[in-house]
């Protein structure tokens, strides 16, 4: 990456498979033949473009929302889910029970600064995800709170996998056309201990058409 003429090398690569991948696609339909697009969008956070401020900063975010969204409630009201989060969060020197429960109480009813160790609390919650199952609303809503944070506390946390209207609009050119009505999907690429590791994507699809020759 450090060679000057990486990032348009990168950028042709891109093109060229897009290119591929769109022509691919248009050859395998037969007349009036169906296709169903979908493509990663968002993938996050980048751990590489995250510093320890943006990272405490969007820590403690997760931690409001996490509670805005009653994920502690869950967690607690589950004896295995809220063992799990007392060993994450305590470490290797075991906190107290009591001592969570009042974090998490205070993160909960703070409108102001979070208690000390709201983001540790935070970042304890997010580990469960790949340990325990969760209702699959909420895990959504866990997800799309932490991508949110790292996107408001460090805008390029947040990787843009593909120019997806510029593939769209290959696709066109090439015969498939709108079919359907776009579509939003949540895939949920676990984000264990986050901010180590990226997690969370986001993924667009759409129905696209073969016309009929008649």
């Amino acid at each position: 990456a450090e060679w000057g003429g990486y990032g348009a090398l990168w950028r042709n690569l891109r093109a060229f498979a897009a290119e591929d991948h769109a022509e691919m696609l248009a050859r395998l339909g037969a007349s009036g033949s169906v296709v169903y697009f979908a493509d990663t969008v968002g993938r996050g956070p980048a751990v590489k473009w995250v510093g320890a401020e943006a990272e405490r900063t969007a820590r403690q975010a997760i931690a409001r929302r996490f509670a805005r969204i009653g994920l502690f409630e869950e967690i607690q009201s589950r004896p295995e889910s809220g063992k799990l989060l007392h060993t994450a969060f305590g470490g290797p020197e075991i906190a107290s029970r009591e001592a969570l429960n009042s974090l998490i109480a205070g993160i909960t009813t703070s409108d102001e600064a979070l208690p000390e160790g709201a983001e540790r609390v935070a970042l304890a919650a997010s580990l469960l995800f790949c340990q325990d199952r969760l209702p699959v609303e909420l895990e959504i809503a866990a997800i799309e709170s932490m991508l949110d944070a790292y996107r408001s506390a460090e805008p390029r946390a947040l990787e843009r996998l593909l120019d997806w209207e510029a593939f769209l609009a290959m696709l066109n050119r090439r015969g498939l056309v709108f079919a359907g009505p776009s579509r939003r999907w949540k895939w949920l690429e676990y984000a264990c201990q986050i901010p180590h590791r990226a997690g969370g994507f986001w993924v667009r699809g759409i129905v696209l058409q073969d016309p009929p020759e008649e």
